[in-house]
């Protein structure tokens, strides 16, 4: 057994058991946050989507544009856009998982929050991006209306990535086995007492949630069989 595999199962293991030891989302990933960088490495290619996808629409004021991370987590995002040149500020639940992004990126600013409800004033960012959290999100509409409230009249709503993967991991096809996994993986988070979607709906109903807060939603490739929906003009 190679040194890489035998490491992939130790994190799938801590990563189990968080779970079962878990009664929220937020005490999940306060639980994993020492781990996450490593264990969720493959949401890479989906971050550098996004930030290739920011860089076009920003192409001639990078070092304007500001940009809320919402679910920032450990900041795998946030710190490619600060890099960028961007202004950045990561939003997320989890305490520890800020404060491990605080300390190896000091220039992003940091905020606890729930996504429903944000401590920003009204048209404070060029873009608000999503990575991977959006799965986790019980009242999507709310989230939405918080979205549109702190972005510019022109400004844009990226999320990412669909179709989403069992616990941000496991990727399931759309076939009967794929089902089963999807509803035996909405059954224990159910019982666990959070959100975990990972059915194909998600992306549809997201969809058409963006559809009632944006003027413009259209469908962009993020990796090889991902993809991330843009939004731009909040109502």
């Amino acid at each position: 057994m190679s040194v890489r595999l035998t490491i992939n199962i130790l994190l799938l293991f801590q990563i189990f058991w968080a779970s079962l030891r878990s009664r929220s989302i937020q005490a999940f990933y306060d639980q994993i946050s020492s781990i996450y960088d490593e264990a969720f490495v493959s949401h890479e290619v989906h971050a550098k989507s996004i930030f290739r996808f920011l860089n076009e629409v920003f192409s001639n004021q990078v070092s304007k544009a500001t940009v809320l991370d919402l679910g920032c987590g450990t900041g795998m995002l946030s710190t490619m856009l600060a890099d960028g040149g961007y202004r950045v500020v990561g939003a997320d639940i989890s305490f520890p998982s800020l404060c491990i992004l605080r300390k190896k990126y000091q220039q992003v600013n940091v905020i606890q929050s729930e996504a429903i409800f944000l401590s920003i004033a009204d048209n404070s960012f060029d873009a608000v991006v999503c990575l991977g959290a959006w799965r986790h999100f019980v009242n999507t509409d709310k989230v939405l209306r918080e979205i549109s409230r702190v972005l510019t009249n022109d400004g844009f709503f990226i999320v990412g990535y669909f179709p989403p993967a069992i616990a941000g991991i496991f990727h399931v096809k759309q076939n009967l086995l794929g089902n089963l996994s999807n509803s035996l993986s909405k059954l224990i988070t159910r019982k666990l007492g959070y959100c975990d979607r990972s059915d194909y709906s998600l992306e549809n109903d997201t969809e058409q949630a963006i559809q009632k807060q944006f003027k413009i939603c259209t469908k962009e490739t993020a990796g090889l069989d991902k993809c991330m929906l843009v939004a731009q003009y909040p109502l």
